[in-house]
């Protein structure tokens, strides 16, 4: 999802900022257009999303300031360009626009495809829709042993034992990622798409 303009954003610890109660302070003598550039190229550099609160604490000026240049870079990207702004609960990042989409899939394959088997996606569609979820309920789901294809997505870190089960054996639960969310370009999980997005055969 693109970045909205608003008075509060969440924070990697999923705590709400009011940028009215924050005082407004400045260690790095930088102009307003030069904070611009420092997010774009820390966003860039980072590959993947990045807080508000360690924008602001890398670049070395305030939440205020460092919410304005998000907001000016956002528009920046939003007017023109293949490049968007991103926000999802673990910050900001940069990306493709899914217009572009069917360009990038020509030269480096589907994303949702990259280094994953269909069996694999369709455990991963599982997870995330049932989550969280054990071995044997997937396997109840799929009618097949989903271990190999578990440890795939554990190593890949898009799922994570997120619990324990209590009942005999006490079997692991698995959820998905912050990295799922941001491959599938979802903000949270309450933007899942149908199991058959998932799915591309």
């Amino acid at each position: 999802m693109i970045f909205e303009l608003g008075s509060t954003v969440d924070t990697k610890n999923n705590d709400t900022v009011d940028f009215n109660d924050i005082e407004n302070k400045t260690c790095v003598d930088v102009t307003d257009a030069e904070l611009v550039s420092i997010v774009e190229a820390l966003l860039f550099a980072s590959g993947e999303a990045v807080s508000l609160k360690k924008l602001a604490e890398v670049a070395g000026v305030g939440l205020r300031r460092t919410k304005k240049a998000v907001t000016e870079l956002s528009a920046k990207y939003s007017a023109c360009g293949g490049i968007a702004l991103f926000e999802s609960e673990e910050g900001f990042r940069l990306a493709t626009k899914k217009e572009y989409s069917d360009y990038i899939d020509r030269m480096f394959g589907s994303p949702k495809r990259r280094g994953l088997s269909s069996a694999a996606l369709e455990v991963l569609a599982i997870i995330a829709l049932r989550q969280p979820v054990t071995r044997a309920e997937i396997e109840e789901m799929r009618g097949a042993n989903p271990d190999s294809l578990v440890q795939q997505l554990l190593k890949k870190e898009l799922i994570y034992c997120s619990g324990k089960l209590d009942k005999l054996g006490n079997p692991g639960q698995y959820s998905t990622t912050a990295k799922f969310l941001e491959m599938f370009e979802l903000k949270s999980l309450g933007d899942l798409p149908p199991i058959e997005d998932f799915i591309l055969f």
